[in-house]
């Protein structure tokens, strides 16, 4: 039994797997970033390639969390907004505190 596991092992090694995909089309893959058609055949590719799929499962990112793609947040105009009402509404508050202390009318 073990000499037949050896036999095929050899066998499925010696088959011949084709040109293998270069980097980028394994990294587009990783992503999902290919068309249907090159999906297919990366994925024909891989099924049959030890190698090649030990590249893409060292291609894929550790866990979804690190898939997150950063995004730009613009200021937010309204922080700029309140800080300069707080300045306007002090300076009310000590110009009515000036008038309504003033004794002259």
């Amino acid at each position: 039994m073990d000499r037949l596991k050896q036999l095929v092992s050899k066998r499925l090694q010696m088959q011949e797997q084709g040109p293998h995909p270069n980097a980028d089309a394994l990294s587009a893959y990783a992503e999902n970033a290919l068309s249907r058609a090159e999906q297919q055949r990366v994925l024909g590719h891989v099924a049959d390639c030890k190698n090649c799929r030990d590249i893409l499962f060292l291609a894929q990112p550790d866990s979804a969390e690190t898939q997150v793609v950063a995004a730009y947040r613009p200021a937010r105009v309204w922080h700029f907004a309140f800080r300069w009402g707080a300045v306007a509404a002090s300076l009310v508050i000590v110009a009515g505190g000036v008038f309504l202390t003033r004794k002259e009318f």
